[in-house]
């Protein structure tokens, strides 16, 4: 009754060497532990006859970096280098009033091209870290 009280969750350490997680108290792993020896065990696989001829695999290879990966990575930095290009010269537009007043509905659309360079360039920087680490794993 106390432990029930006080303990929550126990870690039950099985003879084969799996450590199983109970919640609740010390009844509720009593009661577990009844159900399962009196709950039937499962049925077995039908045994593979003895003359049947052994399944052959290939061994699973290890993974490569593909060429297309390297190709693509190489590729990333001088996109990335033009879109930054771009947005630098998009903000220095959006800076010069005179721009503005030239033509005012060129500023709605010139931000929006910033919000999309801004969303390619997170898209370009999360792929070349992915394709890099890809490339140190392998």
């Amino acid at each position: 009754a106390f432990i029930d009280n006080v303990v929550t969750e126990l870690l039950v350490f099985e003879p084969n060497g799996f450590i199983r997680p109970i919640i609740g108290g010390y009844s509720d792993y009593e009661a577990f532990q009844e159900r399962s020896s009196t709950a039937a065990a499962p049925p077995k696989a039908p045994a593979a006859p003895a003359n049947s001829p052994a399944r052959k695999g290939r061994p699973a290879r290890p993974r490569r970096f593909l060429n297309r990966e390297q190709r693509e990575l190489d590729e990333l930095p001088p996109r990335i280098e033009a879109l930054e290009t771009e947005q630098e010269e998009i903000a220095a537009s959006l800076a010069n009033p005179d721009t503005l007043k030239a033509d005012p509905a060129l500023a709605g659309s010139t931000r929006n091209r910033l919000k999309e360079i801004d969303t390619e360039l997170q898209v370009l920087y999360a792929r070349w870290e992915e394709l890099e680490s890809l490339k140190a794993s392998l």
